[in-house]
């Protein structure tokens, strides 16, 4: 069963440190062939369950193909790196959230 579901607001653990503690809202399943996220710049296609995610609170460093990096709001994450935000985030304005800070990991 999923960590997660498109809609929910999710901590990421279990990732690179650049990415626990962020905040993200899960868009939706990343799909296993080659696809584009929704700023439009394409991403492998994913074989484990996984998540195209949109940070909260600002942009994150991502990794591109051929090791380049690029600065954007979406992403991919694994299932098992997310973890859903306890209690009722309904009403909570996902563009105004910030991130975790360092003291509250």
């Amino acid at each position: 069963m999923p960590n997660v579901k498109a809609g929910d607001l999710a901590i990421i653990k279990r990732s690179t440190a650049a990415y626990n503690g962020r905040i993200v809202e899960v868009i939706e399943t990343a799909p296993p062939h080659s696809f584009l996220l929704p700023d439009g710049m394409p991403h492998v296609g994913m074989a484990a369950l996984s998540w195209v995610v949109k940070f909260i609170g600002g942009s994150a460093l991502v990794r591109q193909l051929k090791g380049k990096t690029r600065t954007s709001w979406y992403a991919v994450a694994d299932d098992r790196s997310l973890f859903p935000l306890p209690g009722d985030t309904e009403g909570i304005d996902v563009e105004e959230a910030q991130p975790v800070s360092e003291e509250a990991k």
